[in-house]
């Protein structure tokens, strides 16, 4: 018994291994780790090609699988890395971004609630668009709903809507000032 206790443990830390969980500054220098490998996968890429090119001077037929292969492997290692490197910038803004946003509010709980409730009103807007678009006739509607009151809600909505682009705002500028730095 002890050993799956432990065995699900272990899954447990494992599964806490993930972007979304490690600080802002782990996930910097696993760019700085990636940066190294990427210039040495370029100084591995310039052995091949001068492995190549003094291959293909002596005429060596194995030249042809040695340049194919080995483009396919540095291509595949290449493309990993830059997959892992946008994957990490994309976390790193995101995090930069919310707690941008959650410092402006005061809170994070604030930012959840603020995003609640642009959520809500965005639901209410698709709401009344679809309302809109199917009850023709404005002598059937409540008074409260004709499309001219439609349009207005939709309006004010949009306006409160617009409250989280100055938060936006500051989290992107923040982030562009620490692209800046590093």
């Amino acid at each position: 018994m002890s050993s799956k206790k432990e065995f699900l443990d272990i899954l447990a830390q494992l599964d806490a291994i993930h972007p979304n969980r490690l600080p802002v500054e782990k996930l910097r220098e696993m760019q700085r780790t990636i940066r190294i490998r990427q210039e040495t996968l370029a100084d591995r890429a310039n052995k091949v090609q001068k492995t190549a090119t003094d291959a293909l001077e002596q005429a060596d037929p194995e030249v042809l699988n040695l340049a194919r292969n080995q483009a396919t492997r540095l291509r595949r290692d290449n493309d990993n890395l830059e997959e892992l490197d946008s994957k990490l910038e994309r976390t790193i803004h995101e995090r930069t971004l919310r707690e941008t946003m959650a410092t402006k509010l005061g809170s994070h709980r604030r930012l959840a609630c603020l995003e609640g409730l642009i959520l809500v009103l965005i639901m209410l807007v698709l709401g009344l668009l679809v309302y809109d678009n199917f009850v023709a006739d404005n002598e059937l509607r409540p008074a409260w709903l004709s499309s001219e009151n439609i349009f207005m809600i939709d309006v004010l909505c949009g306006l409160h809507g617009g409250v989280l682009f100055p938060l936006d705002l500051c989290g992107v500028q923040k982030i562009r000032l620490e692209t800046l730095l590093d």
